[in-house]
């Protein structure tokens, strides 16, 4: 539920984005994050359920696979 609420919030986001409300270099740091969460493999392996289950526009997932691989957030903690 966690990453599912996270990834709604992020989607709206891209929403903003997409209408000009936030702006390109907000979008592109927020997206960047985003990817990052997926170095994670709990955070991988839910993104890769809810891509699949028509919760979110196919927009908002090829903009967030397209984003260049980032490194881990600091709130994930150590590196394995």
């Amino acid at each position: 539920r966690f990453y599912r609420s996270w990834f709604q919030r992020m989607e709206a986001q891209f929403a903003l984005y997409q209408s000009g409300i936030l702006d390109e270099e907000v979008w592109n740091l927020r997206r960047g994050y985003a990817k990052a969460i997926f170095s994670n493999p709990i955070a991988k392996e839910c993104g890769e359920a809810e891509k699949t289950n028509s919760m979110f526009t196919a927009g908002f997932i090829l903009s967030i696979d397209s984003a260049a691989d980032q490194d881990k957030p600091s709130f994930l903690g150590v590196e394995e």
